[in-house]
């Protein structure tokens, strides 16, 4: 009985606590916000590149005069990649990327040379030169997003470079061309590029190419 007494007496002198326990609201754990993803939206920004015909574009005489400046986020730029290609003077090819030019090669860059259509003259005319002299060629697949980089070197001065009727501005501190398109169908895309005109010169210029990047963006 005196075993009995004392487990009652010790559970009157707790109950008072643990009844206070009952009431003791469990800690809710709060679960942080998951970030919003804005990649869909980014992504919206990409154009679609629609196949072109690379003899069309090596005899082109397009009025580049009126073409929009060439302009890629810097949300774009960072986007995560899934597969890289990559073609140096070194490595012309990588897995269906090449680039196909008039100029001439080193092993140090793909130097790219304006090309006449016509009798030369001492005024600037863009009817006399042909639009494109470079030609990157890339299989892309149905739907997917690339991201191209161009590294050039030895830029004289500062001037612009057409790439698929837009203009993108380089110079000796900036000798680097970015460029985005979605793939509307597989198969074979060609990325024109223009001769170099130098702000300035009366006739359109060669630049140098060290590298051609591009990137299939994460999606």
């Amino acid at each position: 009985m005196k075993t009995l007494s004392k487990i009652l007496i010790l559970a009157l002198c707790l109950s008072p606590f643990l009844g206070q326990a009952q009431f003791v609201p469990q800690k809710t754990k709060i679960e942080k916000p998951t970030n919003i993803s804005t990649k869909v939206n980014v992504k919206s920004k990409i154009p679609t590149l629609k196949k072109a015909d690379l003899k069309k574009l090596q005899s082109s005489k397009l009025d580049l005069s009126n073409a929009t400046p060439l302009k890629v986020s810097k949300e774009l730029l960072t986007l995560p990649s899934r597969k890289t290609y990559r073609i140096t003077p070194k490595k012309p090819y990588d897995n269906g990327l090449s680039f196909g030019f008039f100029g001439s090669y080193s092993i140090e860059a793909f130097t790219v040379s304006p090309r006449l259509s016509g009798q030369t003259s001492n005024a600037y005319s863009r009817n006399e030169y042909y639009t494109y002299s470079g030609f990157i060629m890339f299989n892309a697949r149905a739907g997917k997003e690339y991201r191209v980089k161009i590294e050039l070197k030895d830029v004289r001065g500062s001037g612009k470079i057409t790439i698929e009727n837009q203009t993108s501005s380089v110079s000796s501190s900036n000798s680097t061309i970015n460029y985005i398109f979605r793939a509307d169908s597989n198969g074979q895309y060609v990325i024109a590029l223009s001769p170099y005109e130098r702000n300035g010169a009366i006739n359109p210029e060669d630049f140098k190419i060290t590298s051609v990047q591009i990137d299939e963006i994460e999606g």
